[in-house]
């Protein structure tokens, strides 16, 4: 009977749980500043997913918590987005899903690369982006491809074994593996 009892509660609090994870966010609810952050939506908020507020919401809301200068920038940053062609934000947008969908290892490692890269002397990004841009594309995404698909200790072993290659060496190993990639 305790175990039944127990049981029940569980399932009583999995029930109640769901149910304010569920509830849906009126308009009136909101508080003034997030009406006005999210004053776009207004007309059709009755409309949208219940998941969807919830999002928008918590955008407002870290919006309402960040600082002058850091508003700033995000509005900066929007206007950059706004900016760009449709079909670069859908590129940028999948981009976003792909990383996203990544285990939080590899999205730890991607970006401690990506931070390495940014503090760079600019002339060495450009060296770097210059090279990686004269790979062509289709050869890039199978690069990027067989690095995904390796565990983080074979990348990390793989990065080792690459440092201490020459540049000539590393030419003639990509030649090498892009020769048995096209067959």
């Amino acid at each position: 009977m305790n175990s039944f009892i127990r049981c029940l509660f569980g399932l009583v609090t999995l029930v109640l749980s769901l149910t304010v994870y569920a509830e849906d966010i009126s308009w009136a609810s909101l508080s003034a500043d997030e009406q006005k952050i999210l004053q776009a939506h207004e007309k059709n908020w009755a409309e949208l997913p219940s998941e969807k507020k919830q999002s928008m919401l918590k955008g407002a809301q870290r919006w309402l918590n960040l600082n002058p200068e850091q508003k700033a920038k995000m509005k900066q940053r929007f206007k950059r987005w706004k900016s760009l062609p449709p079909e670069r934000r859908k590129e940028l947008k999948q981009r976003f899903r792909q990383f996203s969908s990544l285990p939080p290892e590899m999205r730890k490692e991607l970006r401690s690369k990506y931070k390495w890269f940014r503090n760079l002397p600019p002339e060495k990004q450009k060296v770097l982006k210059k090279k990686w841009q004269g790979i062509p594309k289709a050869e890039r995404e199978q690069m990027r491809k067989r690095w995904l698909e390796m565990s983080p200790e074979r990348r990390r072993a793989l990065q080792q074994r690459l440092k201490q290659l020459t540049p000539e060496q590393r030419r003639r190993l990509r030649n090498q593996w892009l020769k048995q990639q096209r067959g």
